[in-house]
């Protein structure tokens, strides 16, 4: 047999110190379990340190109350599972007698189990609470829906309301009712309503303004303004607003007027000179609304060149015909001396009448001042 050097012994040696110390570590009995007549243990049932640290609390806390041992030391991993116990297992009297520190490890196992059934009784109050809320909400949905079920059977009601009305308003317009006429035109620009007809809309508005009547001209220019004409319709309203006006109709001449001011259709631009022209002949054929318009364009300056003396001519004529702008816009050169010497008992018998006329400019400006218009 070969002998073996010192260097092989001093191995030989080492390995058996780290083998040794490393059974030391794991705590494994080594020479009772070479020895056939050493005592034997009863087994213990699964202890704390076996059990999955990712499971969950419910079932480990299950593990504790049917006998679990608690094995010891207690590793630093089931000591981090029990301080997860105690912050989930809940709240007052209970989580204080978990956290009191000088109790049995068993008696910790006991108080934290008693926790969790507290935990479990607030969970089921949740769960209660939520079935309430939801409970709440299906009234609130089916409610909801009854009133969509209702609007949806008001909307209906007036739909057919309107048709109604609309029937009745066509057979007085085409017997040559004008206000029928004006009336079941506006009835077709109502563009959320399947009553929508913009052609139809011009066709009365026309039909009553070439017989003189004035309120169809507004229509006339909302129409302008605010439907989806054809280039065709836009220019037979055009063509005869135009033909009137110079047939020396004062409310044609005033439309022409606001629709060369720009802001009526996007296919006529500002045109100052028009404008001045169409204002001035219906003011001077004594029209309030041309009136007001030429004597505020003459006032602001912006469309002709300003002449506040002249200006305060025009507002008269047309507050005195009870034009609540006009007389609006008369209380304030007469309040702030504008055109006019300052008076301000005249500016605030102009803009009472306005305020009592409905007009929310001369209400807010006697408000400013403390004076009240009712």
């Amino acid at each position: 047999m070969k002998k073996r050097s010192k260097l092989g012994w001093v191995g030989l040696a080492i390995a058996t110190l780290l083998l040794l110390a490393t059974l030391n570590y794991l705590d494994v009995k080594f020479f009772d379990k070479l020895n056939p007549f050493s005592k034997s243990e009863t087994p213990k049932s699964e202890a704390v340190t076996n059990i999955d640290l990712e499971r969950p609390v419910s079932e480990v806390a299950k593990d504790l109350a049917g006998g679990a041992d608690l094995a010891e030391p207690i590793s630093p991993e089931v000591q981090a599972r029990i301080e997860r116990y105690k912050a989930i297992a809940g709240a007052g009297e209970n989580q204080e007698l978990v956290n009191e520190p000088e109790t049995s490890t068993e008696e910790r196992i006991a108080r934290m189990q008693a926790a969790m059934v507290g935990a479990e009784s607030a969970l089921a109050n949740v769960e209660a609470s939520f079935a309430e809320v939801e409970g709440l909400q299906a009234e609130y949905t089916e409610g909801l829906e009854q009133v969509e079920a209702n609007a949806a059977e008001a909307m209906d009601a007036i739909s057919e309301l309107n048709q109604a009305k609309a029937a009745k308003l066509k057979a007085g317009a085409d017997a040559g009712d004008l206000e029928d006429q004006y009336w079941l035109a506006m009835y077709y620009t109502i563009k959320d309503d399947d009553s929508y007809d913009p052609s139809s809309a011009v066709l009365y508005f026309l039909d009553a303004a070439q017989k003189g009547h004035e309120p169809a001209i507004g229509g006339l220019l909302y129409s302008l303004k605010a439907l989806d004409l054809s280039d065709g319709e836009q220019k037979e309203i055009l063509n005869w607003l135009k033909y009137s006006a110079d047939q020396g109709r004062a409310d044609s001449q005033f439309a022409l007027s606001r629709i060369h001011k720009g802001d009526i259709t996007a296919d006529i631009e500002r045109d100052d000179k028009l404008w001045a022209k169409w204002a001035k002949k219906s003011a001077q054929n004594g029209y309030a609304k041309g009136e007001m318009e030429y004597g505020r364009g003459l006032k602001n300056g912006v469309l002709i060149k300003k002449d506040l003396k002249e200006s305060i001519t025009w507002l008269t004529k047309a507050a005195e015909q009870g034009n609540v702008f006009a007389q609006n816009e008369l209380g304030h050169s007469y309040y702030m001396g504008i055109g006019v010497p300052e008076d301000t008992a005249q500016g605030i018998l102009w803009f009472k009448k306005a305020a009592l006329a409905g007009d929310k400019t001369a209400q807010a400006s006697l408000a400013n001042i403390g004076i009240s218009w009712e």
